[in-house]
């Protein structure tokens, strides 16, 4: 999941950012393209929910995906730390 290699920079930055709460846009590392199909990805991959209508990049953007299993979101939480 985290070190794997079908995860990438862009998909630990998503996770660390949700699983913190952080607003995506402090991720000045990633453009929001990379974020996009990072975000897609990790759905994909059922790591995340995406939310019933993604938002579109601006105000709240990246709000509303959520890990599907609970323990992941605090075990990547705790290494965000």
């Amino acid at each position: 999941l985290w070190s794997g290699r079908d995860t990438d920079n862009a998909q630990r930055a998503a996770m660390r950012a949700i699983a913190t709460k952080k607003d995506f846009r402090s991720l000045e590392d990633f453009g929001s393209l990379n974020l996009n199909v990072a975000l897609r990805k990790l759905v994909s991959r059922d790591i995340l929910d995406a939310p019933p209508r993604p938002s579109e990049a601006g105000e709240g953007w990246g709000e509303g995906y959520r890990f599907r299993v609970e323990l992941v979101r605090r075990w990547v939480q705790e290494r965000a730390a």
